[in-house]
């Protein structure tokens, strides 16, 4: 979070992917840490990297307002790359 309030977002975004990595399956924070990356990588512009993150926490996000937030940023995402790079 210190590396996000300092307005470095690839650096924050790499350590919310490691916290991700590291997580116990059922893990409490999941989706705000899925809420903080995406955030950050959309504030780095790694939309590619949106859309593989959005792809894989969607299905564990499920009605909660973090399905909702990861859609949003899949699909804004998937209309920012070109065609060929779009996989959502």
């Amino acid at each position: 979070d210190s590396l996000y309030g300092a307005g470095e977002d690839s650096l924050a975004a790499a350590g919310y992917r490691a916290a991700l990595a590291q997580a116990p399956a059922g893990w409490a924070a999941y989706p705000r840490a899925i809420d903080a990356l995406l955030f950050a990588l959309s504030n780095s512009g790694q939309d590619a990297a949106i859309l593989d993150v959005a792809k894989d926490a969607l299905p564990r996000v499920k009605r909660t307002p973090t399905w909702a937030s990861a859609a949003s940023y899949g699909l804004s995402s998937a209309a920012a790359l070109p065609e060929l790079e779009r996989e959502l």
